[in-house]
C-alpha cells in the first residue's frame, strides 16, 4: 500500500505539475524539485530551531519571574508576619493559642505579664490550669475547650503569681482547619478587670450608702413629722374648744390665728415628706374611681376659704361636657390644684381676680386628658425664670420668700406628682400681668356601674350627714390627745371611753361586749405594751361579736405606706394628725352607717 506524501513535498511537486506517478521529465526539473524539497526542509529545520529558542527563552523568564514573585512574596510576609508579630506581642489584653486539647502553645507579652510567668514556663501547659476552679463551670474547662464549636466569652478568675487571684473577661474563638470543618484549636483572649471590679463595687458602696441615707433622711424626717404632729393635734384640739367658749372677738381672733398658724405648719411638715417620699421614689399613684364634680366643688369651696381675707374674685370655668366619674389619684389632682391655687391667692394683690378652668381632650379607648389650669393677676414671672420655677427650692425672687413665706418645694412637688401620673405641667405668666400655671393628666373614663356607685355613695355621704351620737372607744397613750379628742367628741354629743394601749383597749372591749358595745374604735398606732396595728389584729381575729367593729387610726404618721398597713391589717379608715375635725366625722358616718 502506498503511503501518502508528507503536505510539503506535495506542495512542492505541485508546484512543478507532478504527482507521486509522474517521473521527472528533465535533469533540470528533477534538481529543481531536490532543490524546493532542501529549501522547505532548511525552513522546517529554521522554524522548528526558533520555536526551540522562544521556548528556551519563555521558560527562563518564567523561572525569574516565578522566583522573583516567591522572593517578593515571602518578603511581604515577612514583614506582615513581623507586623502581626508585633501587634500581638503589644497588645494590651492577653493572648494564648491553644491546641485542640487546650495545651497552651503561643502566649503575648501581656498574657505572659499578667501571669507572672516566662513563656517557657507556659507553653505546653494547659489553659485551664491557671483557672480557679469555681470559674471551670463557665466554659472554661478543658472539655469546654476541645468541644468548642462557636465563640464564647464571659468572666473568670486566673491564678496571677504576686497579685492572687485576678478577675478577667475572656473570650474564646475556635481555630478551624482550612481544608476541614475541623477545630484544631483555640485562641484566648482575656482582659484584667480589676480596676473595673473595683469602680463596680465601689459604685455599688456608694449606691448603697445613698440609698441608707436615703431611707436615714426618710426615716428621720417620719419620725420629726410624727413628734411635731402629736403636739400639734393638742394644739390644734385646744384652739378647736377655745373656739366653742364665750370669747370676745379680739380672742376669738387670736384663736383663729392660732388655727391658721398650725395648719400652715402641717402643710409645711406635709411638703417636706412629699418632697422626700417622691425623691426617694416612695410615692405611689393610687388610681380609683372619683367624681370630677366632688373634686371641683371642694376646689372651689377651698380656694374661697383661702382667699376670704384677700376680698379676691375667685372665677370658676367648668367644661360640662367633660365626663364626671373618673379613674385616677383624685387626691394626688387635689393636691396639685390646690397647690397652684394657693400658690395664686398668695402672689394675687386685694382685689384680684383668681381662676380655675377644667377642660379636657377627647382620646382613644375610653380615655381623655383633663387640663386644669390656674390663673391670677398676681406679680408675674420673669421670662428667665419659668424655666427654673419647677425646681426644688426655687421661687421667681428670694424676696418672695421674705415677703410671702414658704419652703420652695410646692410646685417641685406638683411636677414630681404630675410626672407620676404620666402627665405635663407648664407656665405662661407676663410680668405686671399674672400667670397661668397649667396642668394635664391621662385618665380613664369610668364604667357605667361605676360612675352609678360613684354618684349613688356620694348622695348617702350627703344623707348621713347628720352624725348620730356614737360611743367610741379611743386608745390614745398621749394625755394631751386624750383629753382634746375626748372633750371635741364629746361636744359632738358623742360619749368616749379612754384606753391607754392596744391591749387596754382589747381588755375593755372584752369586759363590756355584753354590755353596752362600742359603735367605733379610735385607735391610735404607737404605744406601749400593745400598738395600734397588732391591737386591730388581734380584734379582727377574735371570735367575740365585737371582731367586726370599725376601726380608725388615728397617727401622726401621714405616709401612704401607713395607710395601706392600717386598711391591710383590718382597720376601716386612717386619719391623720393634726386631725381635720371635719374629716373624721365623715369618716364615723362612713363606717357607722355601713355596719347597719
Amino acid at each position: 500500500m502506498t503511503k501518502t506524501l508528507h503536505p510539503t513535498l506535495a506542495r512542492q511537486l505541485r508546484k512543478f505539475g507532478m504527482s507521486r506517478k509522474d517521473m521527472p521529465t528533465s535533469v533540470d526539473t528533477w534538481n529543481s524539485l531536490l532543490d524546493r524539497i532542501s529549501s522547505a526542509y532548511r525552513q522546517s529545520d529554521e522554524d522548528r530551531y526558533t520555536l526551540e529558542r522562544s521556548l528556551d527563552i519563555s521558560s527562563k523568564e518564567m523561572s525569574e519571574l516565578y522566583e522573583s514573585l516567591r522572593r517578593s512574596s515571602e518578603g511581604l510576609l515577612a514583614k506582615e508576619k513581623d507586623k502581626l508579630q508585633t501587634i500581638v506581642s503589644n497588645l494590651g489584653d492577653g493572648l494564648c493559642v491553644t491546641s485542640e486539647d487546650g495545651t497552651i502553645s503561643f502566649l503575648n507579652n501581656a498574657a505572659s505579664k499578667m501571669l507572672e510567668r516566662a513563656p517557657d514556663d507556659v507553653i505546653g501547659r494547659q489553659f485551664t490550669s491557671f483557672v480557679i476552679d469555681g470559674c471551670k463551670a463557665h466554659g472554661m474547662n478543658q472539655v469546654a475547650l476541645s468541644d468548642l464549636r462557636q465563640k464564647k466569652e464571659g468572666e473568670a478568675k486566673i491564678i496571677g503569681g504576686t497579685k492572687g487571684l485576678i478577675p478577667i473577661h475572656y473570650t474564646i474563638t475556635p481555630l478551624r482547619s482550612t481544608t476541614f470543618d475541623l477545630v484544631i484549636g483555640s485562641v484566648i483572649i482575656f482582659r484584667d478587670i480589676s480596676q473595673q471590679k473595683k469602680v463596680e463595687i465601689a459604685l455599688k458602696e456608694a449606691r448603697d450608702n445613698a440609698i441608707e441615707a436615703s431611707q436615714l433622711k426618710s426615716d428621720f424626717l417620719a419620725n420629726m413629722s410624727h413628734e411635731i404632729r402629736t403636739p400639734l393635734n393638742v394644739v390644734l384640739g385646744s384652739a378647736e374648744l377655745l373656739s366653742y367658749s364665750d370669747l370676745t372677738e379680739e380672742q376669738l381672733e387670736d384663736v383663729e390665728t392660732i388655727q391658721e398658724s398650725i395648719q400652715q405648719l402641717k402643710e409645711i411638715i406635709d411638703e417636706v415628706l412629699d418632697f422626700s417620699k417622691i425623691e426617694a421614689g416612695k410615692i405611689f399613684i393610687d388610681n380609683k374611681a372619683f367624681s370630677l364634680e366632688t373634686l371641683t366643688q371642694n376646689l372651689l369651696t377651698q380656694a374661697q376659704k383661702l382667699s376670704k381675707n384677700k376680698g379676691l374674685e375667685i372665677k370658676m370655668d367648668f367644661n360640662q361636657e367633660v365626663p364626671n366619674v373618673l379613674v385616677g389619684d383624685s387626691l394626688r389632682i387635689r393636691q396639685v390644684a390646690l397647690n397652684l391655687l394657693s400658690n395664686a391667692i398668695k402672689f394675687t394683690p386685694t382685689g384680684g381676680t383668681v381662676g380655675l378652668s377644667i377642660d379636657f381632650e377627647a382620646s382613644e379607648n375610653e380615655e381623655i386628658k383633663l387640663i386644669v389650669a390656674v390663673t391670677d393677676t398676681g406679680l408675674g414671672i420673669e421670662p428667665d425664670k419659668l424655666e427654673i420655677i419647677f425646681d426644688k427650692f426655687s421661687q421667681a425672687d428670694n424676696s418672695v420668700t421674705r415677703e410671702f413665706g414658704g419652703t420652695g418645694l410646692g410646685l417641685a412637688i406638683c411636677s414630681g406628682l404630675v410626672r407620676l401620673m404620666n402627665g405635663e405641667i407648664w407656665v405662661n405668666s407676663v410680668v405686671g400681668e399674672g400667670s397661668v400655671f397649667s396642668f394635664s393628666i391621662p385618665l380613664t373614663v369610668a364604667h357605667d356601674e361605676i360612675a352609678d356607685k360613684i354618684v349613688k355613695n356620694k348622695k348617702q355621704v350627703n344623707k348621713d350627714s347628720n352624725l348620730k351620737s356614737l360611743r367610741i372607744l379611743l386608745a390614745e397613750d398621749n394625755v394631751g390627745n386624750q383629753q382634746t379628742v375626748t372633750r371635741l367628741l364629746e361636744m359632738y354629743g358623742h360619749s368616749v371611753v379612754i384606753a391607754n394601749n392596744g391591749q387596754e383597749a382589747i381588755d375593755t372591749l372584752i369586759a363590756l361586749h355584753n354590755d353596752n358595745n362600742f359603735d367605733v374604735v379610735l385607735m391610735d398606732l404607737h404605744m406601749p405594751k400593745l400598738g395600734g396595728l397588732d391591737a386591730a389584729e388581734h380584734i379582727r381575729a377574735s371570735e367575740s361579736n365585737f371582731a367586726e367593729i370599725p376601726i380608725i387610726a388615728l397617727t401622726a404618721h401621714a405616709i401612704k405606706g401607713v395607710k395601706d398597713e392600717c386598711l391591710s391589717r383590718g382597720m376601716n379608715g386612717y386619719v391623720s394628725k393634726p386631725i381635720d375635725y371635719n374629716y373624721l366625722f365623715e369618716l364615723l358616718s362612713e363606717v357607722t352607717n355601713s355596719r347597719v
